[in-house]
C-alpha cells in the first residue's frame, strides 16, 4: 500500500491517502515521529501499529485533558477515555502511561472525593 497524499484535518489529524483513496486519520505528531511521508510503502503490519500508536497517543492526551480539570480515579478515567470513542486497550494503556508520569495518585482522589463529600453536608 503506497501513501500517495496526507492531508491535515482538524483536532491534529492527518488524512491519509492510500494508493489515491482516502484511508485512515491518523494524529499528526505520530505520523512525524516515524517519519511517515507521502511515498512511502506500508504493509498490513505498519498500517496496524500506526494505528494502534496514534490511538493510543490520542488517549493519553485525552487523559492529560481529563487530569488538568480534575483527579480522577485509574477505573473511572479508562471509562472516560473509552467513552470517548477509544478502545479499552488504548484507555488501559493511557491510564498506565498517566500512573507512571506520576498524574495518577489515589491519595489526592481520596482527598478530593472527601472533600466534595464534606462541602455536600
Amino acid at each position: 500500500m503506497k501513501i500517495t497524499d496526507i492531508a491535515p484535518r482538524r483536532h491534529r489529524l492527518s488524512q491519509l491517502y492510500i494508493d489515491g483513496e482516502a484511508a485512515v486519520k491518523v494524529d499528526t505528531e505520530t505520523l512525524l515521529r516515524r517519519g511517515i511521508a507521502i511515498g512511502d510503502e506500508l504493509d498490513d503490519e505498519e498500517l496496524h501499529a500506526l494505528l494502534q500508536a496514534s490511538a493510543k497517543h490520542r488517549a493519553e492526551e485525552k487523559a492529560l485533558y481529563l487530569l488538568e480539570h480534575r483527579a480522577h480515579s485509574k477505573k473511572e478515567l479508562e471509562n472516560k477515555i473509552t467513552r470517548a470513542e477509544f478502545d479499552r486497550e488504548a484507555a488501559r494503556s493511557a491510564v498506565e502511561h498517566m500512573e507512571e508520569l506520576g498524574l495518577l495518585n489515589a491519595v489526592s482522589y481520596t482527598h478530593l472525593r472527601a472533600h466534595e463529600t464534606c462541602a455536600d453536608l
